[in-house]
């Protein structure tokens, strides 16, 4: 009975001992979690000191809304003939097939994000604004979009991409 007794201390001293240490990690877990708020409620104070400068700056802003409008109403600029100029309905397809990636269209690069562009590059700004890696994926995705299928069609993105890699 003595015996059963000194097992039973001994395992509740581990189990207590466990209990112990995970406690003393939580402790250290929650002192990171709050250093990192701290972090973080500086950089939002920083952010807000910076953007109340801004505001009450005696400078005068251009939001890009309005320049926008400008292109649009004052220079007579079609935004729906710029918008397929930027892409054409054909090459919309390939990237709805071909999903997120950076590709190159006419003289450009489309950079998609869930099946929006957010941003056009110059090809010849290519080794500055993108990485060699992420450039060679998409290269790769439109290559394999472009490769013959047993049904036949437009090869437009293959002689797409054979125009931009020869330049």
């Amino acid at each position: 009975m003595a015996n059963l007794n000194s097992t039973k201390i001994k395992s509740l001293q581990v189990q207590i001992t466990k209990v112990e240490e995970e406690i003393k990690n939580y402790n250290l877990q929650l002192q990171n979690i709050h250093l990192d708020i701290t972090t973080k409620q500086q950089q939002i104070k920083k952010y807000n000191e910076e953007l109340k400068k801004l505001k009450t700056s005696n400078d005068i802003i251009i939001s890009e809304h309005a320049i926008l409008r400008y292109i649009e109403r004052v220079m007579k600029i079609d935004m729906v003939k710029l918008s397929n100029e930027i892409m054409s309905d054909e090459f919309k397809k390939g990237i709805t097939t071909l999903g997120n990636g950076t590709y190159p269209y006419k003289n450009h690069l489309l950079k998609v994000v869930d099946s929006v562009v957010v941003t056009v590059t110059v090809k010849d700004d290519i080794t500055k604004t993108q990485p060699k890696a992420q450039l060679k994926k998409s290269q790769t995705k439109m290559k394999l979009y472009a490769q013959p299928h047993k049904k036949k069609r437009k090869n437009y993105f293959g002689e797409l991409l054979e125009d931009y890699l020869d330049e």
